[in-house]
């Protein structure tokens, strides 16, 4: 996810809407105070809103357009926390026409969160504020008592924006990305020249976020997710624990009809 700590510090205050330096259409704000950068609906200008003269960081993006699966403003519930859809990434791996789509969602006492669709999958993602056990250029790492292996290195670039972000972002902004993996989970480090972050992804049904974001239409899922479950690997660990159970369970009755046999003779 792009972006980095998150420091609220737009002189713009309490404004909730202004009109667009390019071409005069207005601009809500769903997160006034943290908000530095946002994209006009009207003519996909991105809007530096670090100070009060609202300098365009971008003109147009190319008349680029993008539907997002779920709106800008929708609201939906994930963990028991109503979020708001406020900003739109589409993002595809430097130098490869690879893309996919990230959300970022607020809260007012929650801060901040991402959706991430991949392809058809989605994925509910944090930022971390401590950083796991990773030695630089490693292909494993630990957090929370888990052992991560790295799934990919490269880089992610910006290829469309809309709503309103915490940093200042714009088409074309590129990091250096490294993605490490214990499904159903996935740790992302990302670095600029401004700075690095990690996120913690957990992978989740493409039906809890249909449901929770009232989506008519889900894309359909492609391929295997790089965080997903393997379902049939958790169905043979389950079997053989039955299994073992029912072979523990047998040999216990065997033991104890042999000690009875004995007794008798």
């Amino acid at each position: 996810m792009a972006g980095h700590e998150h420091k609220p510090t737009s002189p713009m205050g309490g404004v909730k809407a202004f009109s667009c330096p390019n071409c005069g259409g207005q601009v809500t704000l769903r997160a006034p105070g943290q908000t530095l950068a946002a994209a006009c609906s009207h003519c996909s200008s991105v809007i530096d809103l670090s100070n009060e003269n609202l300098r365009i960081l971008q003109k147009a993006q190319d008349k680029i357009t993008r539907e997002p699966v779920i709106p800008i403003g929708t609201r939906g519930k994930m963990e028991g926390i109503e979020w708001e859809v406020i900003g739109f990434i589409e993002r595809k791996v430097a130098g490869y026409e690879y893309f996919w789509e990230e959300y970022l969602l607020f809260n007012p006492w929650y801060g901040f969160r991402w959706l991430l669709n991949n392809h058809g999958h989605w994925g509910y993602a944090s930022p971390m504020m401590d950083s796991p056990q990773y030695a630089d250029g490693g292909n494993t790492a630990k957090y929370a008592g888990r052992k991560y292996k790295k799934f990919s290195r490269g880089g992610a670039q910006v290829n469309f924006v809309l709503g309103e972000f915490y940093w200042k972002v714009k088409r074309g902004d590129t990091v250096s990305t490294i993605d490490l993996v214990a499904p159903p989970y996935m740790l992302s480090y990302e670095k600029d020249q401004h700075g690095h972050n990690w996120t913690h992804t957990a992978y989740i049904e493409p039906e809890i976020v249909q449901k929770a974001f009232q989506i008519e239409k889900m894309p359909f899922r492609r391929r295997i997710g790089a965080n997903q479950p393997n379902k049939a690997k958790e169905s043979w660990k389950q079997v053989r624990l039955i299994y073992f159970a029912v072979l523990a369970i047998v040999i216990a009755m065997q033991v104890f009809f042999s000690a009875r046999a004995e007794d008798k003779i």
